[in-house]
């Protein structure tokens, strides 16, 4: 190797591991004290924006004292303008922003702090198993039900996602343990269906439906049949619940997913996805999964859904139930275009049985002589 490479590789090195050394920051004129403790003032921060043009690397550390010390003024427009005019970026503020949240809301940023630390790997476990008798045994628990579904229908060309309203429907869906769910179309745009009749499915209107969003998407999936793997991923906040999020994976000999299309043809397939579970009531929030190796010569080339549950109550009783669906297709047949369905349940309430004898069926009145 030649002296002049050694040199260069030499300068490499050097290069590289002074890098993060080098404008740790700026206090006053020189370089910023890492040891700082106090918020970041906005004299400071106008301070290392000023620097970013001849030292870029110096957005890391502003994001990195931003994040470690918060800030200790309003993030106004103005601050924000300064930001994108000497170069800060997205990720400076984005920084801001959420430091800007804390800031106001320390309470918030306290309980977001704690919600983003993963459960020990036992603690997980033991939550996952929680989850799904609590689940199982909710199913068992539902009564049956009727709720209306909301559906808003779209298509797209190609893969643009430039999506074009197809209808809206209003459906009524029945749920009895022993039957399942049965559907009837209320109406379509507003007006009553023509011959379209009460069935499992609604698939007689056309297009792109969806069913089994209910307790048996979730039933499912923590069956012990099913076998379903999963691994503890990461926490988060879902909608202000500290929730923790684990991938899954089903495999097509255990599944249970039907996909049909419109021509007849239906298969099985694999699916995976992700679950939010409620670390405090061991309850599944949010369920997303996609299908798995669809067969090449099957027309829909992509399936995702997602379905959001929450606390709804039936004859005074609280139920964790479907909220909000969508399901998104691919589909290539003659030609290629996507589907998009956003689902909305509503009004849920107990379902009883009309049982009449013939003591409740009203006598005709007796006709009157001569008539």
């Amino acid at each position: 190797m030649s002296a002049l490479i050694q040199s260069f590789l030499l300068v490499l090195v050097i290069t590289f591991s002074l890098a993060p050394a080098y404008g740790a920051g700026i206090a006053g004129g020189g370089l910023l004290t890492t040891q700082a403790t106090a918020p970041v003032s906005a004299e400071e921060l106008l301070r290392m924006l000023k620097q970013i043009r001849e030292q870029p690397s110096i957005r890391e550390v502003i994001v990195s004292q931003i994040e470690s010390r918060g800030i200790g003024f309003d993030l106004t427009e103005d601050i924000k303008s300064d930001v994108r005019v000497y170069g800060g970026g997205k990720l400076v503020l984005a920084a801001l922003e959420k430091a800007d949240a804390r800031r106001r809301n320390p309470a918030q940023a306290a309980r977001e702090e704690a919600a983003s630390i993963l459960p020990s790997p036992e603690a997980g476990r033991q939550l996952l198993e929680e989850t799904r008798i609590a689940t199982l045994q909710a199913t068992e628990d539902l009564p049956d039900f009727i709720v209306r579904q909301q559906v808003s229908r779209s298509f797209a060309r190609g893969e643009s996602e430039n999506w074009i309203p197809q209808d809206n429907l209003m459906l009524e869906v029945t749920y009895e343990a022993k039957k399942g769910e049965r559907y009837k179309v209320l109406n379509v745009n507003g007006l009553p269906p023509v011959e379209v009749s009460e069935g499992s499915d609604y698939a007689q209107l056309g297009g792109s439906t969806s069913t089994g969003e209910f307790a048996l998407a979730l039933t499912a999936l923590f069956s012990p049949e099913t076998r379903a793997q999963f691994h503890m991923q990461r926490a988060e906040l879902l909608k202000g619940r500290p929730t923790v999020v684990y991938t899954f994976t089903v495999s097509k000999e255990r599944s249970r997913k039907h996909v049909r299309y419109g021509d007849g043809r239906e298969i099985i397939t694999a699916y995976a996805g992700w679950v939010w579970i409620d670390r405090e009531q061991k309850r599944v929030l949010r369920m997303e999964d996609l299908a798995v190796d669809l067969p090449p010569d099957f027309p829909i080339t992509h399936i995702t859904s997602s379905v959001d549950y929450d606390f709804v109550r039936i004859s005074e009783q609280p139920y964790l139930l479907p909220v909000e669906a969508e399901v998104r297709m691919k589909v290539r047949d003659r030609a290629q275009f996507q589907t998009r369905n956003r689902i909305l349940f509503r009004g849920y309430r107990k379902f009883e049985a009309e049982i009449r004898t013939v003591d409740d069926i009203p006598e005709e009145p007796k006709k009157k002589p001569g008539n």
